[in-house]
């Protein structure tokens, strides 16, 4: 599935469970690195290498998508929400998030384009 389809299949599904009022927390979005994450996609076809000073460390899809895990869903849904956006988002009002704990512990300071799906139980 493309990233648009993916994004908009993540805002139709929101609207749809938030309308009907399902009684499950459930929460729909789609997450996105600001910048290339070196995997090893990325790192085949050449597009960022792993001491790439520009490439976003994984650590920060890690931390943003344990951010979007934790929130009540009421809060956080229907989103395209980009990594370091979100964290700093989150960061800003206050909000504490899990952290994944990986080689970069400064990634939740950090400021975050493949597509995947978080949704919150």
């Amino acid at each position: 599935m493309c990233k648009a389809a993916l994004e908009r299949f993540t805002t139709g599904l929101a609207a749809e469970l938030y309308a009907g009022n399902v009684a499950v927390n459930v929460a729909v979005n789609a997450l996105s690195p600001n910048r290339v994450v070196p995997t090893p996609g990325t790192l085949f076809h050449h597009l960022t290498a792993e001491d790439d000073p520009d490439a976003e460390p994984p650590t920060v899809m890690a931390d943003a998508a344990l951010a979007l895990c934790h929130r009540p869903a009421a809060e956080l849904t229907g989103r395209i929400a980009y990594s370091q956006d979100l964290l700093a988002e989150l960061q800003a009002g206050g909000m504490n998030a899990p952290r994944s704990g990986g080689r970069d512990q400064g990634a939740w300071a950090a400021t975050a384009t493949t597509a995947s799906v978080s949704a919150a139980a």
